[in-house]
């Protein structure tokens, strides 16, 4: 699954993220990070795998992530 995230482009938000994976049984396969223009925003692309099929994992990230690291602004599926 590939998924972009977009967060404010800060100092530890990156172990953030992948605290939120790591906890959920996420792997990441591929990461790749490009900042905003101005700097202030990080947009994320990355692969991910989940051991077992589940047509919400998607939907339950995206709530972890909006409640664990209030620097998160938005994902989308991709």
């Amino acid at each position: 699954m590939r998924i972009e995230i977009l967060v404010e482009n800060k100092l530890g938000v990156l172990r953030k993220l992948t605290d939120v994976f790591y906890n959920m049984r996420i792997n990441i396969e591929e990461i790749a990070q490009k900042s905003e223009s101005d700097g202030a925003l990080a947009r994320l692309y990355l692969l991910i795998s989940i051991e077992e099929e589940d047509h919400y994992m998607y939907e339950r990230l995206v709530e972890r992530l909006k409640l664990s690291i209030k620097e998160f602004k938005e994902a989308e599926m991709g």
